[in-house]
């Protein structure tokens, strides 16, 4: 990336076979955006709302202004985009000033500007799918800044403090996006020194994260940035890997034996229209996991241990059976519940980590050739009436390449370890829970 290419420009050692600690790869950050010497105005939106100076409420305050940006008319088939774009680069260049702008523009680039919609052609496939590379770049210059203005790059930083600011979720969006921009980069063969600054730098980065204590003892087994995830922090040991076998998880096994009545039910309201209805009706959602609005469209069943009585309504025999598993309904990881889920051909689902312990599992109904899942470097695909059991907090994307909608039915449930979130222990008793080595 930009900054970190620079500073290795000036002497740092980015280049150098020994890799930089944290607190140079933060100083740099410094020597590049500067530190206020001056008090100035506040940052302003383009619609002169005035950006307040504290990370939460200015993250907030973006993030509604380009959700309402984000579903105009002008957006999808103007030129706004990439005017509200150039209105948060230049909110960028502010950071010295505002340094609470950092982790706000970060995710919101992120959010909102990781697929690039505007390549000649357009995006009539998966392979197509691709980053705004810019976009991306100036996100984890964001979360780097961000590392900063916490002191998340400070070794000495206790621990309450170190969860309270959410250094490990900073650190590891930082390297998720360095990682994710490298790997698409090298994929279209178009920029190899560009593929290789950015896998140098997330190296780096790497290596800064195993030097700081607060990540516990999970980051001693790190070797790749595809073995970190959120779970080992709650549950260390072997327990932890991106796919699960099936048979081990009664959730897993009870959803194939009822998949034809789940696949009855989704047909129903796909074949006569409700599926689209019900999504728009619901929770919509805000972000661009997928390039486009409508590709990836998730119908809550249950969710936070309640039904969704107007998909329940719908599909009653669903609502029934999942009402009777108790790692959904009496669990309290945060949105744990139920949703089938559309995923349009051609389209794809950006890399994403869950930040809160639980496990995720699909049931495949409609599952066409051409959709895949990487979790943790692990590839999975779909099959009908078949089951994957994955840690959704690795990082994990979707890509599917093929021509017919994918529908699965999607449950996130409490980790088979956790004895704080699960009012019920679990049917079957995870051995590995008891491994911490």
């Amino acid at each position: 990336m930009a900054l970190l290419s620079n500073c290795s420009q000036r002497g740092w050692g980015l280049r150098r076979a020994a890799l930089m600690c944290a607190t140079f790869l933060l100083a740099c950050a410094s020597e590049e955006v500067g530190v206020a010497q001056t008090a100035v105005a506040p940052a302003k939106l383009p619609d002169g709302t005035l950006i307040p100076e504290d990370e939460g409420a200015a993250m907030d305050i973006v993030g509604r202004w380009l959700d309402t940006q984000q579903w105009s008319e002008q957006w999808q088939h103007g030129n706004l985009r990439g005017e509200v774009y150039a209105s948060l680069a230049v909110l960028a260049e502010m950071v010295q000033q505002q340094p609470s702008l950092a982790i706000g523009l970060g995710q919101n680039l992120y959010s909102y500007f990781w697929w690039d919609e505007h390549r000649p052609g357009g995006k009539q496939h998966a392979q197509d799918a691709r980053p705004d590379f810019a976009a991306g770049r100036l996100a984890a210059e964001m979360h780097l800044w961000s590392i900063r203005v916490a002191q998340c790059d400070d070794a000495a930083l206790p621990s309450e403090l170190w969860t309270q600011r959410q250094c490990a979720w900073r650190w590891r969006y930082t390297l998720m996006i360095m990682v994710e921009l490298g790997v698409a980069l090298a994929s279209l063969r178009e920029d190899p020194r560009g593929a290789l600054e950015l896998f140098r730098d997330a190296r780096s980065i790497l290596q800064a994260m195993r030097n700081f204590q607060n990540f516990g003892q999970q980051r001693m087994v790190w070797k790749h940035a595809s073995d970190i995830n959120t779970n080992a922090a709650f549950f260390p040991g072997p327990v932890n890997r991106p796919i699960w076998p099936t048979a081990d998880v009664p959730l897993a096994v009870f959803l194939e034996e009822h998949a034809s009545v789940f696949a009855a039910e989704l047909d129903k309201i796909v074949d006569s229209g409700r599926f689209e209805a019900l999504y728009w009706s619901g929770e919509v959602s805000l972000t661009q996991f997928a390039p486009k609005l409508d590709d990836w469209m998730p119908v809550s069943i249950v969710k936070n241990r309640r039904r969704i009585e107007r998909t329940c309504a719908e599909t009653p025999r669903t609502c029934e059976l999942l009402e009777q598993r108790s790692e959904i309904m009496r669990c309290s990881a945060k949105d744990a519940g139920a949703t089938f889920a559309r995923l349009n051909p051609g389209s794809a689902l950006k890399p994403h980590f869950w930040n809160t312990p639980r496990l995720g599992v699909h049931l495949g109904l409609r599952t066409p050739p051409g959709a895949k899942m990487v979790v943790g470097g692990s590839s999975a695909a779909w099959r009908a009436g078949k089951a994957v059991v994955f840690d959704d907090t690795y990082v994990h994307s979707v890509q599917h390449t093929g021509d017919e909608p994918r529908f699965i039915l999607v449950a996130w449930f409490c980790h088979p370890c956790d004895r704080e979130l699960a009012d019920v222990r679990p049917e079957r008793e995870e051995p590995l829970c008891l491994q911490t080595a």
